[in-house]
């Protein structure tokens, strides 16, 4: 039986879409907390500081993570180098929306993977929408971090 060279496969010039296709499974692989399949993923070329599309609204995979809460899939992306402080092209970050959907271990674990705790979006910063929210603990826990805005 032949050999495949997966990455050679995922070179074609036949299969120009491949990649979106990849990354956009990858960004819902992350959001459903798949994690068998973001680690088939990513070893199948996905990026994990790639965005998901190209339009303004698109994710990148450890956001769609956050935003769903999947502790475990965060914590795969950030070994794999997810970058804790990259933008959605609006300009939020993983932990404002960690803050604003009360997943306080995932806020915890953000900032403690350097999460930039006085990011700013339009006026706004994670702190602003723990408190928007009603997140006390969060609200505590971003305040002794040493956001103050």
């Amino acid at each position: 039986m032949p050999e495949y060279n997966v990455q050679g496969l995922l070179q074609w010039p036949q299969w120009p879409n491949l990649r979106n296709y990849r990354q956009l499974a990858f960004g819902e692989a992350a959001f459903d907390g798949n994690v068998g399949a973001m680690k088939l993923l990513l070893a199948l070329g996905a990026d994990a500081n790639e965005f998901e599309c190209q339009t303004d609204r698109c994710r990148t995979p450890l956001i769609a993570a956050v935003q769903a809460g999947r502790y475990e899939a965060v914590q795969v992306l950030l070994a794999h180098g997810a970058d804790v402080n990259k933008r959605m092209k609006r300009g939020q970050t993983a932990l404002m929306f960690a803050s604003y959907y009360g997943h306080i271990e995932l806020v915890r674990l953000l900032l403690t993977s350097g999460a930039d705790v006085n990011a700013d979006f339009e006026g706004d910063t994670a702190l602003s929408w723990a408190r928007q929210k009603g997140h006390a603990e969060i609200v505590n826990l971003l305040i002794a971090t040493g956001e103050t805005r």
